[in-house]
């Protein structure tokens, strides 16, 4: 529920996906989640939008209390242009297909060293590949903009699943680091 300029300045919460206010509604339709948790700056455009949509779907909206003002305060870890970002210095970030094929092995990777377990009944990559449908990312006609709504739907399905915050953050910096990198 934050403008993509807010999260640039005061930074996100790993996991979180960026959506306008007026979006929330239809939004709700489309989430593996029976629970959504609204976030603003301060929490007072989140708590009017779960009100008002409270009884209108049939996922749970809530909103954090204070917003992201309260969770960095609390000291825990948000994503920010600021945060250090290391170890992806040396992806291929000529093209958005270079850096599809390398953020699908890294969330991979990452979901089988991490929060999976051996009796989960997940396959990473068939979520990898319903993540890269829904954010309608085409790799012959992809943006840079097409990838980073893509890692927030990663990042949001690694943290379903039990993904750390912080490694989650680390993860979400260097990646938005190649990203840069193949804007520029």
């Amino acid at each position: 529920m934050r403008t993509h300029e807010e999260r640039q300045v005061l930074g996100w919460i790993p996991g979180s996906v960026c959506l306008a206010s007026e979006l929330v509604g239809p939004a709700t339709g489309l989430l593996d989640t029976a629970v959504v948790a609204l976030v603003c700056n301060s929490g007072r455009r989140a708590r009017i939008v779960a009100e008002e949509m409270e009884g209108k779907t049939e996922v749970e909206i809530s909103w954090l209390e204070g917003g992201i003002l309260a969770w960095a305060e609390a000291g825990l870890p948000l994503i920010s242009p600021d945060r250090e970002a290391g170890g992806f210095e040396d992806i291929d970030a000529s093209t958005p297909d270079a850096v599809l094929r390398t953020l699908r092995s890294c969330f991979v990777a990452e979901l089988i060293e991490g929060p999976l377990r051996d009796d989960d009944d997940c396959d990473p990559i068939a979520l990898f590949d319903r993540a890269v449908e829904r954010a309608g990312f085409s790799p012959t006609q992809a943006q840079p903009e097409d990838l980073e709504r893509l890692v927030e739907l990663l990042a949001a399905a690694s943290r379903r699943l039990g993904g750390s915050h912080d490694r989650i953050a680390d993860n979400v910096t260097a990646v938005t680091a190649v990203i840069e990198r193949l804007k520029a």
